[in-house]
C-alpha cells in the first residue's frame, strides 16, 4: 500500500514487547503499536474519526482468561476496528468497528474482507482526487 501513499499500522492493548514478539511470530509487515493505556483509541475517538470503539473491561466479559483479569488488561482490552485516513486533511476515507454481540462471536466475526475496503476507499477517492500512484479515476466494479 505504500505506492499508494498509504501506511498500514496495527494498534493494540498489548505492551510493546508483545506486539513485537507477535509481529515475528506472525511474519507481519506492518507496524505494530502496544497502546496498554489505549491512548490512541481514545484519541481517535475523541477526534470522531471512530465513535464508541468497545474497551472492553472485567465485567464485560468476566468468564473471559485475560479480559476478565484486572491485571493483564487494567485499562480494558480496546476491540477491533479500521480507519483509514488521509493526512494532511485528516479526511476519514473508511472506518469500522466490531460490536461484540453473539451474533459476533464476541466481536471474532463479521470483520472486513480487506479488498472490499480497498475498493470502498478507490471508490471514495475517485470522487474526488485519486490514490497517489493509482491508475484507476474509476471504482473497480
Amino acid at each position: 500500500m505504500d505506492r499508494h501513499g498509504v501506511k498500514v499500522f496495527g494498534v493494540c492493548s498489548e505492551p510493546q514487547e508483545i506486539c513485537n514478539a507477535t509481529k515475528k511470530t506472525w511474519g507481519l509487515s506492518v507496524e505494530m503499536l502496544g497502546d496498554p493505556e489505549n491512548i490512541i483509541v481514545k484519541q481517535v475517538m475523541a477526534k470522531k474519526y471512530i465513535e464508541d470503539v468497545p474497551i472492553l473491561t472485567p465485567k464485560d466479559q468476566p468468564w473471559h482468561p485475560k479480559i476478565g483479569s484486572k491485571t493483564y488488561y487494567p485499562h480494558g482490552c480496546v476491540q477491533p476496528a479500521v480507519l483509514f485516513l488521509e493526512l494532511p486533511s485528516q479526511t476519514v476515507l473508511y472506518s469500522w468497528k466490531v460490536t461484540p454481540s453473539l451474533t459476533t462471536v464476541g466481536g471474532a466475526a463479521g470483520r472486513p474482507d480487506i479488498v472490499d475496503v480497498w475498493n470502498q476507499i478507490k471508490a471514495t477517492k475517485a470522487e474526488s482526487t485519486p490514490l497517489a500512484g493509482s491508475k484507476a479515476s474509476k471504482p473497480d466494479r
